[in-house]
Order: structure tokens, then sequence, then C-alpha cells
């Protein structure tokens, strides 16, 4: 089973390139959002769900076989599940 810090340090993998770079962009214009306008609309405009995030989300809910259990994947992160056991949908 793979160490969950080796995991979270784990380089990305190709096919998440694209979503890592988008990712970046997205911050950098946020950030800019913040000095230019300020926090409140920066927040107002960068903290909003996705119309689309529901049709384009690829994670499965399966947990890989070499993640410990007690952590949930999801798109972007990881995070303990609340009872540290299997992970919970």
């Amino acid at each position: 089973m793979m160490d969950q810090a080796d995991y979270v340090l784990s380089r990305f993998r190709e096919d998440e390139a694209d979503a890592l770079a988008q990712g970046i962009d997205t911050g950098a214009e946020a950030t800019e959002c913040v000095i230019e306008h300020g926090v409140q609309r920066a927040m107002n405009t960068y903290n909003r769900r996705r119309a689309d995030a529901a049709q384009t989300r690829t994670d499965t809910g399966e947990t890989p076989e070499d993640v410990h259990p007690g952590w949930i994947r999801t798109d972007s992160h990881q995070k303990p599940a609340p009872n540290g056991d299997t992970p919970e949908r």
C-alpha cells in the first residue's frame, strides 16, 4: 500500500495536466481580481459551482487499491473519511 504522504506529494499524471494548468490560470485571475476589485467580488466571481460540474465529474467513487481506505479520492484532492474507515460518498 502506498504511503499517504508519498501519494499526496507524487507528481501529477499526464492526464491531469490540463486541469492543473487551468487551475493555475484561474488562481492567477482570482488573485488579480482581489487586487483590482477586492475580496468580496473575487469570492463571488470565483467561488461558484460550475453549472456543468455534475455532468463533467469523472470521479468514480472507487478508491484505488494502493491508497489507504481512510482517505477519499476526489477530483482535486484527498480528505480523510469522517470515521477513518472506508470512504463514504
